[in-house]
């Protein structure tokens, strides 16, 4: 009776071992208080280089935060009013799938430095990646660069990268463009972009084109 008892016992407490972490599971992705939770524990886990303010939404999508700060080495990074639509169950099938990720404003600054930085051994990505819309309102990198009404898509085999349908507008100057970047050194690139605007009043109209 007793071997009995220990064979049925075992099962059921593995069940409700199953049961429990499922729930945990269910509550961190559907619910606004899961996502909360899961933005507090990536905030402890960076070691307060990375702040996540007011998220809304569910992990499970669609999510949004008001306000992301990173601030690393030489390095800071934020944004603003960032929203993203994505379908979690794709990763069963190592598949990253996000409908549209857009933001108010992405501000990037980097620390100033004669040293040549050191190009990535590898770019490869752990899962394919789909991103249907991108768009970014204003983009400012450091105090020299500004680009307004940026949109893009994005795909990736993990292997190879392609930023496509590129379009936005940098002061008077509208830009266009394509570029696929190889995964694996040395890194290939194809990139092409179209700029069409004015310089001194004068209409200007460029094509580039680099490998």
């Amino acid at each position: 009776f007793r071997s009995d008892m220990k064979r049925l016992v075992l099962p059921l407490a593995s069940a409700s071992v199953i049961g429990v972490t499922a729930a945990a599971g269910i509550w961190l992705g559907v619910s606004e208080s899961g996502l909360a939770t899961v933005a507090r524990l990536a905030e402890t886990a960076s070691g307060g280089q990375l702040r996540l303010e007011q998220p809304s939404g569910r992990l499970a999508g669609p999510l949004s935060f008001e306000r992301i700060a990173w601030q690393g080495p030489g390095v800071e990074v934020q944004i603003e009013r960032l929203r993203v639509d994505w379908s979690p169950s794709e990763l069963l099938m190592a598949h990253l799938s996000i409908s549209e990720i857009t933001a108010a404003r992405v501000a990037v600054d980097m620390a100033a430095s004669d040293a040549p930085s050191e190009a990535p051994v590898s770019l490869r990505l752990p899962v394919a990646v789909d991103v249907e819309k991108i768009a970014i309102s204003v983009l400012d990198y450091g105090s020299g660069f500004s680009a307004t009404d940026l949109h893009a898509t994005f795909a990736s085999d993990g292997r190879k990268h392609r930023l496509s349908d590129l379009r936005g507008k940098v002061d008077k100057t509208g830009i266009s463009g394509d570029m696929v970047l190889g995964g694996d050194a040395p890194l290939p690139v194809q990139a092409s972009a179209t700029l069409v605007g004015t310089i001194d009043e004068q209409p200007v109209r460029l094509r580039a084109e680099a490998s």
